[in-house]
């Protein structure tokens, strides 16, 4: 006879040793089509998204991606900008101005994904959904610091902002190296910017950077295909020229906002021609001669001794102004 009891033992032993299906929804995925029939695993994948979508769970994530870059930038700190900002003149001015163009950059780059994204899905080209995040023009940031703090300080940056897009873009890591390296490199193709087109040239040198890592990313994520590759290329080299575009516009801005003097505004006033010296030449001569001379020579002494060979420049140009009057 059977033995009932014991049949459904064997099953329920069987039935728990059987492993749970899990099925990985990627990112920019289309779960379901419009006029398509609902199955079962669709209605799994949508209950899974909605899931997802509660105010609770999102708060929660909010709050641990808070608590995680404000870890990194702590311990950034004292590793590595504690240093930094104690050798600067305003070291206030100076962190206020790096956290301002973290959070800038940080904002942008979670908005821009998610309208490009939708914008991808809309549209009829076959464009993966990874290769919206070599678009973000994030190399701007260390491009930014590296125009008024420096290539030490711009580098660390870089390094912080990387790891803080990784985790708000689901802790990529091959996303996080990318970030790094076209960061680290834009900040040290722009280090000596003393004209306007140093922003391009450096946007160009990142995009270029860029796409040829974009290939190696989406090589590392299993991503065989020479379409996408073409597209990630693409985001990719428009990402760093968009780059050095972001730092040339935010730069003067930061300039007028806090109150930071570039190479570019300094090569601005040395400008022989500004109104000030033309009335110098014509009313003095002798002494707008002797500037001239003076602000050479102190300019040499200055790039002898590894100093900014701007500032005694312009100081030797305005010193008989200042006395005249």
């Amino acid at each position: 006879t059977l033995n009932r009891s014991e049949t459904e033992q064997r099953k329920m032993r069987a039935a728990a040793e059987v492993k749970p299906v899990l099925y990985k929804i990627k990112q920019g995925e289309m779960l379901l089509r419009e006029g398509e029939r609902v199955s079962e695993l669709h209605l799994l994948k949508l209950q899974a998204l909605e899931s997802e979508g509660r105010p609770e769970s999102f708060f929660l994530t909010l709050l641990g991606t808070a608590a995680l870059i404000g870890g990194l930038i702590a311990a950034s700190h004292i590793l590595f900008f504690r240093r930094s900002l104690a050798m600067n003149e305003y070291p206030t001015r100076a962190a206020v101005l790096m956290a301002c163009v973290f959070i800038f950059l940080q904002l942008a780059a979670q908005i821009m994904t998610t309208l490009l994204a939708g914008a991808i899905r809309a549209s009829h080209y076959s464009i993966p959904g990874t290769s919206v995040l070599f678009l973000v023009p994030l190399a701007a940031a260390p491009m930014i610091i590296c125009v008024f703090l420096k290539l030490p300080a711009a580098v660390a940056f870089a390094v912080v902002t990387a790891v803080g897009t990784a985790i708000l873009f689901e802790n990529n890591l091959a996303m996080c190296i990318f970030f790094m390296i076209t960061g680290c490199m834009g900040a040290f193709w722009i280090r000596t910017c003393r004209e306007r087109k140093v922003f391009v040239t450096a946007g160009a040198k990142t995009g270029l950077l860029g796409a040829a890592l974009a290939v190696a990313v989406d090589v590392f994520n299993g991503h065989p295909s020479w379409t996408g590759w073409a597209w990630s290329s693409t985001f990719a080299f428009l990402g760093g020229m968009g780059a050095g575009v972001v730092a040339a516009g935010v730069v003067p801005l930061a300039e007028i906002a806090f109150g930071y003097t570039t190479d570019i505004s300094l090569l601005e006033l040395a400008n022989l021609d500004r109104p000030i010296l033309r009335q110098l030449m014509i009313e003095a001569p002798g002494s707008y001669h002797h500037s001239v001379i003076l602000g050479s020579m102190v300019e040499a002494a200055a790039a002898e001794i590894g100093a900014n060979p701007l500032l005694p420049k312009l100081t030797g140009y305005y010193h008989y102004i200042c006395n005249i009057r």
